[in-house]
């Protein structure tokens, strides 16, 4: 399996991914997400559920094998350009193609992230973002959101999640991301 990140125009997320699909259904296509994640508001006294994209703009694509020219997804209406790494491969690997395939198996629906407190300060542990260098920039305790930033290919992508906090017992002590707040 190969992933391919894309950099869209962030209104136009749903359109390269239908065009994707449509293009390359016969050509090792497996599946396309942009991050979503499903996050609490309250409206009028109530508590609402809304979608929200975690990464607008950024489009990951999965196929069977690579491309050899990668002219057709950059044709695609809306791309801006697809993402590479610092050797100039456009092919996610590392830790960028450990998350797509995270991504892949949630079928692009990111749960809350699972934090601990460690005296004042939030870590995460375990889930969609262990063994990325993540940082938590900022925290909204009152709606359990947090900024966070993700290095992806040569970008650093930032995003707001919704987090929930876990006990630590249990947690291990070796953590694998890193704590601003």
């Amino acid at each position: 399996m190969v992933a391919y990140c894309l950099f869209c125009e962030t209104i136009k997320c749903e359109a390269v991914l239908a065009q994707a699909k449509s293009a390359f259904m016969d050509q090792g296509w497996i599946a396309g997400y942009s991050p979503r994640q499903v996050y609490h508001v309250w409206h009028d006294g109530k508590i609402l559920e809304r979608e929200q994209l975690i990464f607008p703009g950024y489009v990951f694509l999965f196929f069977e094998e690579p491309f050899q020219d990668y002219y057709p997804l950059r044709m695609l209406s809306g791309v801006i350009r697809i993402l590479k790494d610092g050797n100039q491969v456009y092919e996610l690997s590392g830790p960028d193609l450990a998350f797509a395939r995270l991504i892949l198996l949630q079928k692009g629906w990111i749960g809350k992230v699972p934090v601990y407190r460690e005296q004042e300060r939030l870590q995460i542990h375990q889930g969609l973002f262990d063994g990325l260098e993540v940082e938590i920039l900022k925290v909204n305790r009152r709606t359990h959101a947090m900024q966070i930033q993700i290095p992806l290919g040569t970008e650093q992508l930032k995003a707001w999640v919704q987090y929930e906090e876990r006990d630590p017992k249990g947690v291990d002590d070796e953590m694998t991301a890193n704590s601003l707040v």
